[in-house]
């Protein structure tokens, strides 16, 4: 295999759910150059050849009647429900929801069923980061813990502290002191990440970069099932539900112990 095509339209943490389906890529088809359709957000830190994004017309093409495959490429794997029909493989991670298998896993099985590392990993350097950092936002309303409640830990938590505030949240105040992190790059975010102590968040893509770069991280899901979206990492936890802020206080001590 010379080159391999790979598309994964989604959001931040469907990708880096994706990194170890890419280092099975990296396995099964050995030498290989693997050009990478997806979220253009996380361009600097895939390990993948030559990246386009997957809003670009070019790839317009793929899901014609019948599909064109990629221009001088040996394999397709479409991590998606479309397009179909393309020479390789096809994982769609959504299936992935009914047998309740975590979608790491399930990207995994669906290119190299043998490949054992199943954690998302990324290779950042070590920025300056905050003994701890929070991340109140949430791709909706639905998936976030109360402010109430993270402004609750920050204070239980006594030291100092972050807040990652993207593009799209709403705007926090802890009423302690703090720091926060508006709009980073995502790889000046996950390089501070990397050198914090503790990170906690709800289900959004902020918490699968902090647990991928290793920082110990607490993720609560108030909607989502972790069994299939959840972190990964060395050192993470999950808590399901709108949980209350003793069960938080000993889940954070737990990850930092």
């Amino acid at each position: 295999m010379a080159r391999v095509f790979v598309y994964r339209p989604g959001a931040i943490g469907d990708t880096i759910l994706t990194l170890p389906a890419l280092a099975a890529i990296r396995q099964r088809f050995a030498g290989a150059e693997i050009v990478y359709a997806g979220n253009s957000a996380l361009r600097d830190l895939l390990p993948v050849d030559t990246f386009i994004s997957a809003d670009d017309p070019a790839l317009l093409p793929l899901f014609g009647d019948p599909p064109a495959p990629w221009p001088g490429v040996d394999a397709h794997v479409i991590f998606a429900r479309q397009p179909l029909g393309l020479p390789g493989l096809q994982r769609d991670p959504l299936k992935a929801v009914e047998p309740r298998v975590h979608v790491a896993d399930w990207l995994v099985d669906g290119v190299e069923p043998t490949f054992q590392d199943r954690t998302p990993r990324l290779d950042v350097p070590t920025g300056n980061g905050q003994r701890v950092v929070i991340h109140p936002g949430a791709g909706s309303a639905g998936k976030r813990w109360s402010a109430e409640r993270f402004a609750a830990l920050a204070h239980a938590l006594a030291m100092p502290l972050a807040v990652v505030r993207g593009p799209a949240d709403p705007e926090f105040d802890p009423a302690c002191p703090h720091e926060i992190w508006h709009d980073l790059p995502l790889r000046e975010l996950a390089a501070r990440l990397k050198g914090s102590g503790l990170f906690v968040g709800n289900d959004s893509g902020i918490s699968h970069l902090a647990a991928a770069v290793g920082t110990p991280s607490l993720a609560i899901y108030t909607r989502t099932d972790p069994a299939v979206w959840g972190i990964r990492g060395p050192r993470v936890r999950h808590l399901r539900g709108h949980v209350g802020l003793e069960e938080t206080l000993a889940a954070c001590r737990e990850i930092r112990s």
